[in-house]
């Protein structure tokens, strides 16, 4: 861990336990957008070898630490990518996208500043309102999505009903969000019927 990677929480245990209820034992495509660390990636590629996982940032040095930390664990099934987003992803699709992405607003990150004194600013803060970086994944993720499937995403619970209205807006069905160990909504995701 370093100063360009976010430090693992425990509330992003919840975004992986309900990917690997709909992974259940099939060879799955999936992508890790923001990876950071590979957490999410990483745990995914370890539980489910039969998968086949991407995870990508657009920092060279978080995917510096991503790599280390997959070879430390001797993974076949991962591979990660330089991309801002979906950049560099030139119309490959997945089974499932994930994402703990950026998701305060700059008012939020100035409050809780001292807590996140070690933490990279681009890695928090999305925007004015904190949901930018979420609205582009949401809106941009069906052209990467096969039939039928699933965009998981990780976010603050005071944003639970505007994600959920995203989700709807961009033709996602099933939609449903998850409580974290607090209590606290942190997880929603949606399948994409073509």
């Amino acid at each position: 861990m370093n100063s360009f990677v976010l430090i693992p929480r425990v509330d992003t245990e919840i975004i992986i336990e309900q990917v690997l209820k709909k992974i259940n034992n099939f060879s799955l495509k999936i992508l890790d957008l923001g990876t950071g660390s590979g957490a999410i990636a990483i745990a995914l590629s370890y539980e489910c070898p039969k998968c086949y996982v991407i995870g990508i940032d657009n920092n060279f040095f978080s995917l510096m630490v991503a790599k280390k930390n997959a070879l430390s664990l001797k993974l076949l099934n991962i591979f990660f990518l330089y991309s801002n987003w979906f950049s560099e992803l030139h119309k490959k699709k997945f089974h499932i996208i994930v994402s703990n992405p950026p998701y305060l607003s700059f008012l939020d990150f100035k409050k809780l500043y001292s807590n996140l004194l070690y933490e990279p600013y681009f890695s928090l803060v999305s925007g004015n309102s904190g949901l930018e970086h979420i609205k582009y994944i949401i809106k941009q993720s069906p052209k990467f999505l096969y039939n039928n499937g699933w965009l998981f995403l990780e976010h603050d619970y005071k944003q639970t009903k505007i994600i959920q209205y995203f989700f709807k807006k961009y033709n996602f069905f099933s939609i449903k969000s998850y409580r974290d160990y607090n209590g606290y909504y942190r997880v929603t995701c949606g399948k994409y019927v073509y």
